[in-house]
């Protein structure tokens, strides 16, 4: 990862990202890429974990209602 030019995320699940990307050394190497000017982009999750402080979806997905109606509600999780 570190010689990469460009790194881009797939979407999917961005809980998959933070369970298995977050603090180790792809996020590293990720951030490398970035600070020596390389590209770092993705669609979909690929791009929700690109922000320091993200919804993850780790306790299910939860629905805009129930959000709107408790943002402290048992499938709202987040990451940072």
């Amino acid at each position: 990862i570190r010689n990469a030019e460009v790194v881009f995320f797939a979407g999917g699940d961005q809980c998959n990202y933070v369970t298995f990307f977050k603090g180790t050394s792809i996020e590293t190497n990720v951030e490398y890429v970035y600070q020596k000017g390389g590209g770092v982009g993705g669609t979909s999750a690929g791009t929700a974990i690109q922000s320091p402080f993200i919804y993850d979806g780790c306790k299910g997905s939860a629905t805009s209602s129930d959000a709107l109606a408790n943002p402290y509600h048992r499938s709202i999780s987040f990451s940072y």
